[in-house]
């Protein structure tokens, strides 16, 4: 048996070798292939795994040092202009009636029992996003968002949600030992760099929606009948924000 190796990807590989009829035995559980030939550079999908199992497209085996390989989609220069230039869809869709979840995407990376991590980068990241635009010029004629959320529908729709919509869900189930503090939201403090812009505010409204908010609505509400308050930390120190059980008029 012979490993395929095409770009830190041998998964991929073998599973393009069998689509394309060039192997025709077996892929081993680290992407090893009989009887094939050399891989191709390019062919036409789609790449399904056998009856029963996960197509998995792993950097390398368990148990070894990857040296930073990683699985990677699209990374790549697009020179063309006709089309909306995206690194990679998901998008399941979901046939006929059940009792279970619909989820785009799972991401769970893990510490595993027993194991460390030291040293100021020591930190455990679900999900990294990275809005980049390298180098120093090339406008943007409209915005550069870290993550787009939309929650949308077909237009009339009637379906009937009897939960929430939300459109972002927060959840702590942590136990331990938390030297610092425990916070769903953590907004850093704008950078210092050559020709670098601050945080402007913390966040944006557009327009006004009544009863929800109004940068001026009609009747103010009464300062005086405070009922509630929501705690925030502020350059480390503790701050309150009153609420109102009154409602302004817009």
């Amino acid at each position: 048996m012979r490993k395929i190796e095409k770009y830190g990807m041998p998964l991929l590989a073998a599973a393009m070798v069998l689509l394309l009829g060039a192997a025709t035995t077996s892929i081993g559980q680290y992407g090893q292939a009989s009887g094939y030939t050399a891989p191709p550079t390019s062919f036409t999908g789609p790449i399904t795994p056998i009856a029963g199992q996960n197509l998995q497209l792993n950097s390398g085996p368990t148990g070894t040092d990857q040296a930073g390989e990683t699985v990677r989609l699209n990374s790549i220069t697009n020179t063309g202009t006709a089309n909306s230039w995206i690194g990679f869809q998901s998008k399941p869709g979901q046939g006929t009636t059940m009792a279970n979840p619909v989820i785009g995407f799972e991401v769970s990376p893990r510490l595993n029992d027993g194991i460390a991590l030291t040293g100021a980068s020591g930190t455990i990241i679900g999900g990294h996003i990275d809005t980049y635009l390298r180098g120093t010029t090339g406008n943007v004629a409209s915005d550069v968002r870290g993550l787009q959320l939309e929650l949308v529908t077909d237009d009339a729709g009637t379906r009937v949600v009897t939960g929430d919509v939300v459109g972002l869900r927060m959840r702590a189930a942590f136990s331990g030992t938390v030297t610092g503090h425990v916070v769903p939201f953590r907004i850093e403090f704008a950078e210092n760099q050559t020709n670098s812009v601050d945080w402007e505010a913390l966040m944006k409204l557009t327009g006004t929606q009544g009863g929800v908010w109004n940068d001026d609505p009609a009747t103010e509400v009464d300062a005086t009948t405070v009922k509630g308050y929501l705690k925030v930390l502020v350059n480390d120190q503790v701050r309150y924000i009153a609420l109102y059980d009154q409602a302004p008029v817009d």
